[in-house]
């Protein structure tokens, strides 16, 4: 079971089974892993760490009411300045 993610600059769609927070050069990075290896993609960047775990408790949120039976959601990773901490 995975969610699929479009990333922050729409060019990358990867089924993601596991996410991480990165901090590079002052931009929290949210990595994803689809799984199959132990190569992390890169599908978005926050400037702030509460807007990074805002995104994850978003994508969370996701992953819980599709394991409850509903259809599975695509999330479409937002920019920086639409995530309201």
């Amino acid at each position: 079971m995975g969610i699929w993610i479009r990333s922050q600059n729409k060019m990358t769609l990867i089924n993601c089974k596991k996410f991480e927070i990165n901090v590079e050069n002052d931009c929290y990075e949210i990595l994803a892993n689809s799984g199959r290896n132990e190569t992390y993609d890169y599908i978005g960047g926050y400037s702030s760490k509460e807007q990074a775990i805002k995104v994850l408790d978003m994508l969370e949120n996701c992953i819980v009411e599709a394991e409850d039976g509903i259809t599975y959601h695509m999330f479409n990773m937002p920019q920086d300045d639409e995530v309201v901490v």
